[in-house]
């Protein structure tokens, strides 16, 4: 890169330097020369333009893979939440720790975000995300009928419930998957009976390529639904009115048709 800007450097003295001659010569310039010398002029310039469309380039190319990473990032830090984070509730003025607060672990990885439930509504990440793997751990601390779930692709205007493709965390549906707020599959997934034990931690994987989202639960593939619309946006998770843990938050970005 350094190179590239050296030689930008050098090529734009050159071209001043024909340019601007030196007032001594100006006076025995003939017409034919001048010509010759504007027309290397705009060659010049032409060579400039190419040099910045080249390191530009090659800029947002080194910008776009850099975030693009073998390893995973941790969405959830309790000691820096709700960094990251925004949301929405169905009542206004309600303020975003009224319903989603940080427990502190051992380690960063016991970090636990804890949502009461109430009111109605879903925390949202500020960044968006289009090829992704989503990891994350949730548990019903108290009672079988906890709800919630993760809107992959979140999109559009803020409401209850907005534009994107629902991954269901309700206890007995846990890994359903289906639109919601007006987007568009090819198909859903409908998880029923499963009895996953109250107040143990739970595994829940997801994969979103090229508008297909896979999910997995504690390891086993629950299902795919593919032609997502939208097939991208921000991460969500639901308060939907049981208080319901989630911890081990991490993304992991995958490149774009590959």
């Amino acid at each position: 890169m350094n190179s590239y800007l050296r030689l930008l450097s050098a090529r734009l003295r050159s071209w001043r330097a024909r340019k601007n001659p030196p007032a001594f010569a100006s006076n025995n310039l003939s017409a034919r020369d001048t010509v010759h010398r504007r027309r290397r002029g705009l060659q010049h310039a032409f060579c400039l333009v190419a040099v910045v469309l080249i390191v530009g380039s090659a800029w947002v190319s080194q910008a776009y893979e850099a975030k693009i990473s073998d390893v995973p990032v941790s969405l959830f830090d309790a000691s820096a939440f709700p960094k990251g984070w925004t949301h929405f509730s169905a009542v206004k003025g309600s303020r975003l720790r009224g319903t989603w607060k940080s427990k502190k672990g051992r380690t960063g990885k016991d970090d636990v975000l804890i949502c009461t439930g109430q009111p109605i509504g879903y925390l949202k990440t500020e960044e968006l995300y289009d090829n992704f793997d989503l990891s994350m751990e949730w548990k019903y601390p108290d009672t079988p009928y906890a709800n919630s779930g993760i809107l992959i692709h979140t999109s559009g205007t803020d409401r209850i419930w907005p534009k994107s493709i629902q991954v269901q965390l309700h206890r007995p549906m846990a890994g359903s998957i289906f639109p919601t707020g007006g987007a568009q599959t090819a198909n859903r997934i409908d998880v029923n009976h499963l009895k996953l034990p109250v107040n143990q931690w739970h595994k829940c994987v997801v994969s979103c390529k090229d508008g297909t989202v896979t999910v997995w639960i504690n390891g086993k593939k629950a299902g795919e639904v593919t032609q997502c619309r939208p097939s991208s946006g921000s991460i969500a998770l639901q308060s939907e009115g049981q208080e319901i843990h989630f911890r081990r938050i991490r993304v992991l970005r995958q490149p774009t048709g590959k």
